[in-house]
């Protein structure tokens, strides 16, 4: 599949299905960057707005979709209520880009895992492993943990999901959402 994004324009949005067994469910976004296992996708909600970065392996997936009725919706919804996304340093690897876009901006991610999600604040991370200050879904901490960077499945920044909880986690905090 990675010839198959190398082909897609910067400005084309596609809906990219990554799960066989829910073959319906799908990320819809612009591609942000493709490197040599994994694309990052600039995802967009279903009513157009900025949805935050999520990664994805490119043997994942077996669907992409361009031009359709879908697309342009969302492209229109997404023009109409002057949405963006930050633009990204990128490194190495999405993992790197992704994780460094996190550390800068203070911002909540969630590693998907074989077996569970993860979600916090980056800590530290190197080629191996992710360090996180683990957040529950009411913004409270929940210890800390290493994850090793071979196990991650996939991982979203900044969606919604992540955003909520990060206003729960400052607001908790004392320190007001930011």
């Amino acid at each position: 599949m990675k010839s198959v994004f190398q082909n897609i324009k910067d400005d084309q949005l596609v809906s990219v299905y990554c799960d066989t067994n829910c073959p319906n469910t799908h990320l819809t976004g612009f591609i942000g960057a493709i490197f040599d296992d994994d694309v990052i996708v600039r995802h967009i909600s279903k009513e157009g707005l900025y949805d935050g970065f999520i990664m994805i392996r490119t043997s994942d997936v077996f669907r992409v979709d361009l031009g359709g009725e879908y697309e342009n919706k969302i492209l229109a919804l997404y023009t109409i209520k002057k949405q963006s996304h930050p633009m990204l340093s990128f490194g190495d690897s999405s993992m790197e880009t992704l994780l460094n876009f996190c550390i800068e901006e203070s911002l909540v991610l969630s590693l998907e895992l074989l077996n569970c999600t993860l979600t916090g604040f980056v800590l530290d991370f190197d080629e191996t492993k992710v360090h996180l200050q683990l957040v529950d879904l009411n913004g409270r901490k929940n210890g800390e943990t290493f994850v090793m960077c071979d196990e991650i499945v996939s991982f979203a920044a900044d969606t919604s999901t992540e955003q909520d909880i990060r206003c729960l986690y400052y607001e908790t905090n004392g320190q007001g959402a930011t």
